[in-house]
């Protein structure tokens, strides 16, 4: 912006010194009342006070007219490939803002279809083999019961069989002796 502010002073400036026109007085004033212009001023008190030629000072503002130019247009350009790199790069980044937004909602379709079903079914699952192991643990405790009591049960059963049995074959000697009689056998009798 400075620089072509610059080159329109310059420009302004050169005309002015081409044309001559009494209106220097009115240039003089606009000019003192920028940085440039000041600048601008100075170097033609510099080059009146050597007392150079006034198409030599014309030159050289004309090839600061034309530097500025070089300048500003090689700003332009830098300008310009930096807006065209921006564009670019802004493009690349919002597509790469809706790829992740549309994974995002697969994500989320994905969690609310599937994932989150199945952790339900695989809950609903689990509690239900809980039951069924409190359910297989209880029948056990219950049948350890029922299987010790039988067993108590067969223990006794088979003590008083054995203690039949010992009847049994007491009564049998009993009657062994008792058909052979002996006169021992007689007298225990």
């Amino acid at each position: 912006m400075r620089a072509l502010l610059l080159i329109a002073l310059l420009a302004t400036v050169a005309f002015s010194v081409r044309l001559q026109k009494n209106s220097l007085g009115k240039i003089v004033d606009d000019l003192q009342k920028t940085k440039y212009g000041n600048t601008l001023l100075h170097m033609v008190q510099l080059h009146a006070m050597a007392q150079g030629p006034v198409q030599e000072l014309e030159d050289a503002i004309e090839e600061l007219i034309s530097d500025l130019n070089e300048e500003l247009q090689e700003l332009e350009s830098d300008f310009g490939q930096r807006t065209s790199q921006h564009n670019s790069d802004v493009i690349s980044l919002e597509q790469e803002i809706q790829d992740a937004e549309i994974d995002v909602d697969r994500a989320e379709d994905t969690i609310a279809n599937l994932l989150v079903p199945r952790r339900n079914q695989l809950q609903n699952r689990m509690a239900q083999i809980q039951e069924n192991a409190e359910e297989n643990r209880q029948t056990l405790a219950e049948n350890t019961l029922v299987r010790e009591q039988d067993h108590e049960a067969y223990e006794a059963q088979v003590e008083e069989l054995n203690g039949a049995t010992a009847s049994v074959d007491e009564a049998l000697a009993l009657l062994i002796s008792l058909s052979n009689p002996s006169l021992v056998q007689v007298k225990k009798f």
